[in-house]
């Protein structure tokens, strides 16, 4: 082994392996843990005196796993140039980690892209192709399986012809009346074994839609694959009784209990989702029920994991009925309670001695709405039936399946969770974590907040967290965005992820200033005759509760509407919504750039009305886009589109340019809260009319600390 600085490194053992991750291992308590064993890949390192390592990775990344006798395993994203910091908990032998993944299916889009019954665009060719199914797995598998035991909520029913063609009349077998029914392939339990998945929960409202038959195809499907009712399958049984049935599994000596319901009962319809007297089906969460399953549970194990599957589709926050059920099985023992359903990342909620994870989003699922391509696995370190610490890996949605994120990225998902969280939660590394025993020291910094008449927009840095401001002085936001650097930090993925590219579309490097990193670049010809649009793969979903379009069609519905979404608070005002889109654009001499918000009142068809900015320049130096607008009354959802038209010519030149490009790059679309609203440790900007001050705060030692942003930036900047 070779030394490269301070760090331990070994030589690539292939020779394409041109990146390389550096990074720290500490403990807990942030103890330096040398001669750590460090893989990504078919690369080894391990760590030098001070926890240091560096590792030859892929140029896009790679998963990097870190082992101790001392310590539990942990794996994280890495990816080269930015320094990685992993802290591992101390193992006395009585330790075990648990991971639980979000919602699971590979049916529906995954087979028909489009929808539009042409299969040749599918993902998925073969249904029982297990290899297949395994290889879609792969950009997620080194974090599912590096634990003891590994759950996740497994959101269809299992078929050997799980395909059901959109354009055609639904078959016999199909629920009839249900607004989405879908199906995964055989090949999908196996896959999820060989993933590193040892526990599925079935408790969704999903489990019936292929009735009775892909109930019993459901249970015996994964019994063949090693998931057994009472052991490492619950929450669907030919009866209720059957789906209250608990998996008691076992990891370090402890037995572990899983039990779980669904709220999306399917009442409003002749045939229901769930299990009752006259069919089988997913568990229904009834509140006695619950509570007597839970205690029984309880005494007949070491812990208890319980799963509600209900809530707003899309809604960060629960409904009061999922708060109500996870109440009643905290009260009656369940130390865990993990829930689904809305698709999007929700926050954790800590009460001393039991944990509630109201939402992880998804982790394979085919959904195109903008949030659901935010997703987390969060993993909690138990100790003799004890948590001793909880924290959550974020990932992307990208082709339907989770990949690991570099820490910017994985810092807005995190950001995301402690705005929405109870307890003392903090960010660190683009990891959450619930710092259990305050062993994570937060640095607090006040800074000073500049004023102007139209508002001067600041960023809060990667690692930072809104502690508190002046809302008489500020307005607080949140980018919808999320991912307008272009950075390469999605492992395994191409650049420009989550956005539109072709031909005269790309991803690029300023090759001028390579230490600027990508940006977004269109180009047109003079021998084009129509412009080019860049923009992202789907539009963005608004969340302002003020937006009077958000307060016409999120109506206070019950858990059993499959549509619900989040209702706004009781009684809030109907302010108008504000959004800012920032960035910084190049623009080539001859260009014709418009910068438009198009709005829409539904998440799918045209848009209603568009907001827009012309951009010309006389040079290609970089210059600073601000676009402020009112949301329209009837939007729910905004596109950024980037329109580029032939070039023409220069003044006083008789022909146009031969080719005209426009960079973009540094783009936020932020969505700002009524005036007056206090910020949230969720927030990412803030926009001061008056001068003031912000308090700040930031976990992260050691390497993080050799390259802590500033706690806040003007934007947009260079």
């Amino acid at each position: 082994m070779a030394m490269i600085g301070s760090a331990c490194t070994a030589a690539p053992l292939d020779p394409s392996l041109t990146g390389m991750v550096s990074g720290q291992v500490i403990g807990l308590d942030g103890e330096l843990v040398r001669d750590a064993e460090v893989a990504a890949g078919e690369s080894r390192a391990r760590t030098d005196e001070s926890g240091r390592f560096e590792i030859p990775v892929d140029d896009r990344g790679s998963w990097v796993t870190v082992e101790h006798p001392a310590y539990l395993s942990r794996t994280r994203a890495g990816i080269p140039g930015d320094p990685l910091l992993i802290r591992l908990t101390p193992d006395d032998g009585a330790t075990v980690a648990l991971h639980f993944g979000g919602d699971v299916m590979t049916g529906r889009r995954f087979f028909d892209r489009d929808e539009d019954g042409d299969r040749d665009d599918a993902l998925i060719d073969d249904f029982a192709d297990v290899d297949a199914h395994r290889e879609l797995l792969e950009p997620i598998s080194p974090l599912l399986a590096n634990a003891d035991l590994t759950t996740v909520n497994v959101e269809s029913p299992i078929s050997e012809e799980p395909y059901l063609d959109p354009t055609r009349p639904r078959g016999d077998g199909v629920h009839p009346t249900k607004d989405f029914v879908f199906a995964s392939g055989t090949a999908l339990p196996d896959a999820l074994a060989a993933a590193g998945v040892d526990v599925v929960g079935l408790a969704n409202n999903h489990q019936y839609d292929l009735l009775e038959d892909g109930v019993r195809a459901t249970i015996d499907g994964f019994v063949d694959a090693g998931f057994a009712p009472g052991s490492t399958q619950f929450g669907l049984g030919a009866t209720v009784d059957a789906a209250y049935i608990p998996a008691i599994a076992l990891a370090g000596g402890l037995r572990i209990a899983f039990l779980g319901c669904t709220s999306i009962i399917g009442s409003e319809h002749a045939i229901g989702y769930v299990a009752d007297p006259d069919q089988g089906g997913a568990a229904p969460c009834e509140e006695a029920r619950v509570r007597d399953s839970v205690a029984a549970a309880a005494a007949a194990s070491d812990m208890v994991v319980f799963s509600v599957h209900g809530g707003f589709e899309y809604g960060r926050d629960p409904s009061g009925q999922v708060e109500l059920i996870t109440s009643v099985a905290r009260q009656a023992g369940a130390q865990l309670v993990i829930n689904h359903h809305p698709h999007v990342v929700g926050g954790l909620d800590w009460d001393g001695r039991s944990l509630a994870a109201w939402s992880l989003g998804n982790l394979v699922f085919d959904q195109t709405v903008w949030p659901t391509f935010q997703s987390y696995v969060l993993a909690v370190h138990v100790r003799r039936g004890e948590i001793v610490r909880a924290y959550l890996e974020p990932v992307m949605i990208d082709d339907y399946v989770a990949h690991g994120i570099g820490t910017g990225s994985a810092d807005y998902i995190a950001r995301t969770a402690a705005g929405l969280s109870r307890g003392p939660f903090v960010v660190e590394d683009g990891a959450g974590e619930l710092n259990l025993g305050d062993h994570m020291a937060s640095q607090p910094v006040t800074t000073s907040l500049i004023g102007s008449a139209t508002g001067r927009i600041t960023e809060i840095g990667d690692g930072w967290l809104l502690d508190q401001a002046d809302p008489a002085l500020s307005e607080f936001g949140t980018d919808l965005l999320w991912i307008g650097d272009f950075d390469d930090d999605v492992l395994g993925a191409d650049r420009g992820t989550l956005w539109t590219e072709g031909d005269d579309i790309t991803v690029t490097r300023d090759e001028a200033a390579p230490e600027r990193g990508n940006y977004y670049q269109l180009r047109r010809d003079a021998a084009d005759a129509d412009p080019l649009f860049g923009t992202t793969i789907h539009r963005l979903l608004l969340t302002n509760p003020g937006s009077v379009g958000l307060r016409r069609t999120r109506n206070q519905l019950s858990d059993d509407d499959p549509g619900a979404t989040a209702p706004p608070p009781a009684g809030a005002a109907l302010a108008e919504a504000q959004v800012s889109l920032t960035a910084i654009l190049r623009v080539d001499p001859g260009a014709q750039v418009e910068v438009r918000l198009a709005w829409y009142s539904d998440t799918r068809g045209p848009s209603g009305s568009q907001t827009t900015q012309v951009i010309t320049s006389s040079d290609t130096a970089w210059q600073q886009l601000r676009l402020d607008a009112a949301v329209p009354p009837d939007a729910v959802a905004v596109a950024i589109l980037v329109r580029l038209s032939p070039p023409t010519p220069l003044s006083g030149q008789p022909a146009p340019p031969s080719q005209v490009t426009v960079g973009v790059d540094r783009v936020r679309l932020i969505e700002w809260s009524p005036r007056g609203t206090p910020p949230t440790r969720g927030t990412t900007h803030v926009r001061s009319f008056a001068d003031g001050v912000a308090s700040l705060s930031r976990v992260g030692g050691g390497v993080l600390a050799e390259s802590a942003p500033p706690p806040l930036e003007e934007v947009p900047s260079r």
